[in-house]
């Protein structure tokens, strides 16, 4: 269940963010004349090659009548930056995508859809103010864009509704795309429509069929081995939150051993209480070389993890 709060609540911690270096880089603009859209589509601006990508509706998040609002509150404890940006999570953002590569090591690119005001961002950085975390903004350039970091942390606003966050090289390549005019989806389509399922206001997918499952995920081995692709829903149907997955294997008999593991973990759903779970319902099937899951929890539950929250991150 931790796996689960890491996985889930740290999607929207990491509203932007993923460290970001302050080297000064140019690259020349393709002179197309054409005017980007840059606000139509956020996993047109993600780079290709992705290993995983997820997709969380912050807005929904933000709603729910039951958690939305201890949710806001956690977030913005953890956000470096706050209202001396003009940024509260809870009202300014709406949608992030995320993309995780092997380019240089683990890479992250994430576009982040809602409002920003970067020149409320530009002041604090050339002001030298201080952010609600204590760090400085510090900006730079790269592909004509100004690229703000803090405590290695990094984003830069695109336009006043579309903004990147994530690793440097990440970020490079998301910022490539726009200066080559590459505006397209460049993810497996499968992973597309995996993100654009309608009614799931978070999402992910993973192909692993030409590399193996990193042994850094948290993920006991026995449900990695063999592991060749993976796609998690959840949604906000009764009994409150809802989350499915689909985990495809090389062959039957390693879908049939990894569900065996998966379903005996199930015992240890005997602790959730003790950190305010209900866990309502717990299901495992196997169908050929896949392996279905899913759980279901009341809505008060997520509120219950976020209470724990600094717990859970060591505070």
């Amino acid at each position: 269940m931790r796996t689960f709060f890491v996985g889930v609540v740290a999607a929207v911690l990491a509203l932007s963010v993923m460290g970001c270096g302050g080297k000064k880089d140019t690259v020349t603009p393709a002179a197309t004349g054409k005017a980007l859209d840059l606000d139509a589509d956020p996993l047109a601006l993600l780079p290709g090659s992705a290993v995983a990508v997820s997709s969380l509706d912050a807005r929904q998040f933000f709603m729910s009548p039951s958690f939305g609002a201890q949710l806001a509150q956690t977030v913005e404890h953890y956000m470096p930056i706050g209202q001396e940006a003009n940024f509260i999570p809870s009202r300014d953002l709406s949608r992030i995508v995320c993309g995780s590569y092997a380019m240089q090591g683990a890479d992250v690119a994430c576009v982040l859809s809602g409002t920003f005001d970067e020149p409320r961002i530009r002041a604090l950085a050339e002001q030298h103010q201080p952010t609600k975390s204590g760090g400085m903004l510090v900006v730079s350039q790269y592909g004509g864009r100004a690229l703000y970091t803090i405590n290695n942390i990094g984003f830069s606003i695109l336009t006043p509704k579309t903004a990147l966050a994530g690793t440097e090289t990440g970020m490079r390549r998301a910022l490539d795309r726009v200066v080559a005019n590459r505006i397209q989806r460049d993810i497996l389509p499968w992973m597309a429509q995996t993100l654009d399922t309608q009614g799931a206001p978070a999402a992910l997918a993973a192909d692993f069929s030409s590399q193996q499952v990193p042994q850094n995920t948290g993920i006991p081995l026995p449900a990695t081995q063999g592991l060749r692709s993976a796609r998690v829903l959840a949604n906000f149907q009764p009994p409150g939150l809802n989350v499915a997955g689909s985990l495809t294997y090389a062959d039957p008999q390693t879908a049939q051993n990894a569900a065996a593991f998966i379903q005996s973990q199930q015992k240890y759903l005997m602790f959730a209480p003790a950190i305010g779970v209900q866990v309502k319902a717990f299901n495992v099937a196997v169908q050929q070389s896949d392996v279905q899951v899913t759980v279901a929890t009341d809505d008060q539950s997520l509120k219950n993890l976020l209470g724990n929250a600094p717990r859970f991150m060591g505070q």
